[in-house]
């Protein structure tokens, strides 16, 4: 109705027990069962929180061309600073759409630095005599280290955020320095009148450096941007759901149902509508689909339980019965015309 309210062509709400944000139910007591109204904050926008990635990255990738041998040098506008990137949608407090894009960087192979505390230093190959370290391939301790720098919209290099992940010998996800990391930017440089944007990035640890292509198996986000009803569905526990555009579902309650003990003594007040008795016993609330409570079908309209074929063989059949009664009322008119003549 005007309200929001879901009627029938009565005017009667449509009363649903409360539920949690997940739909789950909770009260079958019919004292708590309300109106469904749809909710006017409903569809609002939502600042995205959390983001994460699940990927493969190409183990035979080498350091990109234009990072020098420390892994320093990366520049989001110098394709030839990292070796991929992803970009994924987010959204700030007002529901403006923004990009979130990852850049991965290979890192040269490492060797140990001989402190004896197990730390690295980059791979130089460069003979002592020319300056270098005269490192030598089998040196090399670790050559499965990226870098992975975050960056929202057009962000400086100066503004972005940096993760290093490392794989194992097998592929398999090894460490992360720091997992979440936070990624965000101030609402002044996101230029939309928006609060300061802040995201926790997962790097997913199901994430695998394999001899094949670049691939993301998974990646999400949360937020949301402003949304419009599209509808409303009742599933068949009788869960009522709002939908609208910007994907948003939010459950609203679940249809409260009723049963009597004896569902033969409910007194009936008119229009499909019945109220309870001495004889039916009072209502007892309940669910769909648990005891003795049916299931619900929404979206579909109860067929007739008239069998037109059977009603209309019937009123043939009334139509000549009445036409047969017809002739013998004026057959015995006439005889008794007949009757009062020959007198």
């Amino acid at each position: 109705n005007k309200d929001g309210y879901l009627v029938n062509q009565a005017g009667e709400y449509l009363q649903a027990l409360p539920v949690s944000e997940n739909g789950t139910l909770q009260s079958t007591s019919l004292a708590t069962a309300n109106p469904v109204q749809l909710p006017v904050a409903a569809g609002a926008p939502q600042a995205s929180s959390e983001a994460s990635l699940s990927l493969n990255l190409p183990a035979g990738e080498s350091k990109p061309p234009a990072i020098d041998s420390s892994g320093n040098g990366f520049d989001p506008d110098n394709a030839d600073t990292y070796n991929q990137a992803n970009s994924q949608r987010i959204y700030d407090s007002l529901g403006n759409p923004h990009t979130l894009t990852s850049y991965f960087v290979k890192q040269p192979p490492l060797v140990d630095d001989g402190s004896g505390t197990g730390a690295t230093r980059p791979y130089d190959p460069t003979p002592v005599a020319d300056g270098g370290a005269g490192d030598a391939p089998s040196d090399i301790v670790n050559e499965n280290t990226w870098d992975i720098n975050y960056q929202i919209d057009d962000q400086d290099v100066a503004a972005m955020t940096q993760q290093t992940v490392t794989f194992n010998t097998d592929g398999s996800f090894d460490s992360a320095d720091a997992n979440p990391v936070t990624v965000s930017e101030s609402g002044a440089n996101l230029g939309t009148g928006a609060a300061n944007l802040s995201i926790e990035m997962t790097f997913r640890t199901d994430s695998t450096q394999y001899n094949g292509p670049f691939n993301i198996a998974d990646q999400s986000a949360d937020g949301n941007t402003t949304g419009q009803l599209t509808g409303i569905s009742v599933g068949t526990d009788g869960l009522i759901r709002a939908s609208y555009t910007n994907g948003e579902s939010i459950p609203l309650g679940k249809v409260a149902l009723v049963d009597f003990r004896n569902p033969q003594g409910l007194k009936q007040v008119g229009d499909n509508q019945w109220i309870e008795s001495i004889d039916s016993g009072e209502p007892l609330g309940g669910e769909a689909g648990t005891g003795t409570f049916g299931a619900i079908q929404g979206g579909a309209l109860e067929t007739s339980n008239v069998d037109l074929t059977a009603e209309l063989v019937n009123l043939i059949t009334a139509q000549r019965n009445f036409q047969a009664n017809s002739r013998a009322i004026e057959a015995n008119k006439t005889l008794s015309d007949t009757i009062i003549g020959i007198r």
